[in-house]
């Protein structure tokens, strides 16, 4: 991603509401590529704000809450609280008995399933290459190891490119699941994605790179990769899922690597 160019594509501009912070903000400055403003800039669509508690998102046009990564979310506990594996998400990357699979979340987003997977018992890394949604999940997980460093889940961010991570480091085949979510262009025209989604699209845009990414996952993982879909939508290749786990809005492709 080429940074110095960020501001001007995707109108987002970058300001610091808390003076103690000051040191911090200078520093997401120089990795967003993002110069620090006084006040948001007039044609900016989107506000990065760095408050006295946490990093978010903002729209300075439409009605929208601050986006920003909460893993103290309600229904994000729930998740969390089904430690008998039940959680379709779990049945797809293996979790069974006391067998809890390595993972390498490739695109990692906000974090929240990767945060459902390091809560049932497994070791999590998360790749986002995004500097921007980077940021938002690195000040999410700084939050949560403050609130109980002793029993915090093992989880760990890395800035960086699926595709570059998997083609260039050797440890890239050292994890039993390589877990997909990428982002696909919005097909439905007539209703609008949810928050997250919507602030996703307008500024980071979709993976075009999503087939080249499966197919890299395919020759690294040890045990399986799992694409996670749209429940109706289509598959990201040509190749059959060895196995498909369904739930209420999304379904989980699983690929064995045999």
């Amino acid at each position: 991603m080429d940074k110095s160019n960020y501001l001007s594509q995707h109108l987002l501009a970058f300001v610091c509401e808390s003076q103690a912070r000051a040191k911090h903000a200078q520093q997401l400055s120089i990795r967003t590529g993002l110069p620090i403003t006084q006040c948001a800039a007039p044609d900016a669509n989107y506000l990065l704000a760095l408050t006295d508690t946490r990093l978010e998102i903002r729209s300075t046009k439409i009605n929208l809450s601050p986006l920003y990564v909460d893993f103290s979310d309600p229904e994000l506990i729930r998740r969390c609280a089904k430690r008998n594996a039940k959680e379709t998400i779990a049945r797809a990357v293996g979790i069974k008995g006391n067998y809890k699979p390595s993972v390498l979340d490739a695109t990692a987003g906000l974090g929240k399933d990767a945060f459902v997977l390091a809560n049932l018992g497994c070791n999590v890394h998360c790749l986002e290459r995004s500097p921007i949604i980077a940021a938002l999940l690195s000040d999410g997980l700084e939050r949560l190891f403050k609130q109980a460093p002793s029993s915090q889940p093992s989880i760990k961010l890395i800035e960086a490119d699926a595709i570059d991570f998997l083609k260039t480091h050797a440890s890239a085949s050292d994890y039993d699941v390589i877990y997909l979510d990428p982002m696909f262009p919005e097909k439905k025209k007539n209703a609008l994605p949810r928050k997250g989604m919507r602030i996703f699209r307008e500024l980071i845009g979709c993976d075009n790179d999503a087939q080249d990414l499966l197919q890299l996952a395919l020759m690294h993982a040890k045990k399986r990769v799992v694409v996670k879909r749209p429940r109706l939508a289509e598959a990201t290749c040509a190749r059959k899922p060895d196995i498909v786990y369904t739930g209420k809005s999304s379904r989980f492709d699983v690929y064995i690597n045999k």
